[in-house]
């Protein structure tokens, strides 16, 4: 490992920063000085602003690690808390105290030669502060991974407890290699383990959880710990303890260490492609605490968004906004409104982020359609003309879809995909037109055609009568949508 660490330092340029004058990485709040190697004393380490701004800068290895399901008396007593943060930091603690996961962790970063350790339940108070260093962390973890020297990752371990430097003993043969001498091709290495990155890492326990994704995507390399070996993951490739080497499209993007600039050497459409990818892949795997949907994404959100040269707002980008909003839940699976206790932390409506459940974005090719220019964002809400439905009846699909038909019974025009309810009353309904899906006219030339791309939106209590919150998607052709010369600007929320 040290090995890869080297060859990476001297050679990858892609996977070192080189240093700017005058302009200084962000450093985390809070670090964990791990000490000599004969010592179990560790101590929490605040880093300052003379510390920041010399040329003297502490490189730390970050932990990538699933929590797991351990129970509330067991997290208290290793977790940092208001109570203990001051005594940590002055007097230090035993490394006894820390569950198996965090001593391995202690063990690697001593073993690569590094003295600071950034593990998220040490370096963040955890209890007894209403949750507000967390609050303000969370907010940072973009640049924690960003510029962390290397990240490990305990990718086999369920929980904090697990540990990961002991294989465990489960059909997973100890790595071995034997030599068998061939007169035709010299000597022929044969491992006893086989090198299989993506049920290993990919498909392995950590990288099914969601605040991992960014961790992985953020970091410039990282050696993941698995059940059968280690793989070591930068922006050259993946490099397996068998010393294979081996390149897959995957690997190659979530290990860019320059990730995601590298994207603006791409079309605007791969652009949207990839983000669009990032967050389904990222609806898809499992949070404990629904409640942080929007902030285990944040630091890979403000990434792209700086990359893009636009603002985001709760997973929609502001230049991408269209395609940003017309998302759905994926196939028949409902989806379930986020109960938020702080009112301030809502996620609004028109947010994916607002929801609990799988989703996936409308294939649409931005080519052929018109974007109404008119929809626009502000802060928490949408501004845009509110529209209602006529002349139409719905028709309950099994695929959770409601397809439209005109009350005069002339076939199928259209759908309809709700958030969370399998059917709503037409009366209940307005609509939002996003874009307008282009046709072919007799020349042979686009012009904007009759068929649109909406948000479905229902009214929400409010005086003015024009405040409204999403409750779906569909696709409408013109003659079922009411269509005024005046119409006026409402929020959706």
């Amino acid at each position: 490992m040290n090995e890869w660490l080297r060859i990476c330092d001297e050679d990858h340029t892609e996977c070192v920063d080189e240093p700017t004058v005058g302009v200084y990485p962000e450093l985390p709040t809070r670090v964990i000085d791990i000490g000599e190697l004969s010592t179990d004393h560790l101590r929490l380490c605040a880093f300052s602003t003379e510390d920041k701004e010399s040329s003297w800068q502490p490189r730390y290895i970050a932990l990538s690690h699933c929590w797991g399901n351990l129970a509330e008396e067991q997290k208290r007593q290793y977790c940092t808390s208001a109570e203990n943060i001051d005594e940590r930091s002055k007097q230090g603690f035993d490394m006894a105290i820390l569950p198996r996961t965090f001593q391995d962790a202690v063990t690697v970063t001593r073993e690569l030669g590094r003295r600071y350790l950034w593990i998220d339940s040490l370096c963040i108070i955890q209890y007894g502060d209403n949750m507000e260093d967390w609050k303000r962390e969370a907010t940072r973890m973009e640049g924690v991974f960003r510029n962390a020297y290397c990240t490990i990752a305990a990718t086999s371990a369920a929980d904090s407890a697990k540990g990961f430097l002991k294989r465990p003993r489960v059909q997973q043969p100890e790595l071995q290699c034997i030599k068998v001498e061939s007169s035709a091709h010299g000597p022929v290495y044969v491992s006893s383990v086989a090198d299989d990155f993506q049920r290993d890492v990919e498909q392995g326990i950590l990288n099914q959880r969601a605040w991992v994704l960014q961790e992985r995507a953020l970091s410039r390399r990282i050696i993941h710990f698995t059940a059968t070996q280690a793989y070591w993951e930068c922006g050259s490739g993946v490099r397996c303890e068998t010393l294979t080497y081996m390149r897959n499209s995957r690997a190659l993007f979530l290990g860019d260490a320059k990730f995601p600039e590298s994207l603006n050497l791409r079309r605007s459409l791969d652009k949207i492609k990839l983000f669009q990818d990032l967050f389904m892949t990222y609806s898809r795997l499992g949070i404990t605490k629904h409640t942080d949907r929007p902030h285990a994404i944040s630091g890979l959100e403000q990434r792209l968004a700086s990359t893009f040269g636009t603002e985001a707002r709760y997973g929609v980008f502001e230049k991408y906004l269209h395609r940003s909003l017309l998302w759905q839940r994926s196939g028949a699976k409902r989806m379930d409104r986020i109960l938020y206790a702080d009112d301030d932390a809502v996620v609004p409506s028109w947010s994916w982020m607002a929801y609990d459940g799988e989703f996936e974005y409308l294939e649409i090719n931005s080519d052929y359609v018109e974007w109404v220019e008119e929809v626009k964002l502000a802060d928490k809400m949408l501004k845009a003309q509110v529209r209602r439905f006529r002349g139409c009846k719905l028709v309950r699909k099994d695929n959770g879809t409601c397809s439209i038909e005109a009350k005069e019974g002339k076939g199928e025009r259209g759908w309809l995909k709700y958030d969370t309810k399998p059917l709503m009353d037409l009366r209940e309904l307005r609509c939002v037109i996003i874009g307008r899906e282009k046709e072919w006219n007799g020349s042979g030339n686009r012009i904007v055609g009759t068929d649109h791309y909406v948000l479905l939106v229902t009214p929400r209590d409010s005086e003015t009568g024009k405040v409204f919150a999403r409750v779906g998607v569909g696709f409408v052709p013109s003659g079922y949508i009411r269509f005024q010369k005046k119409q006026s600007e409402e929020c959706i929320v």
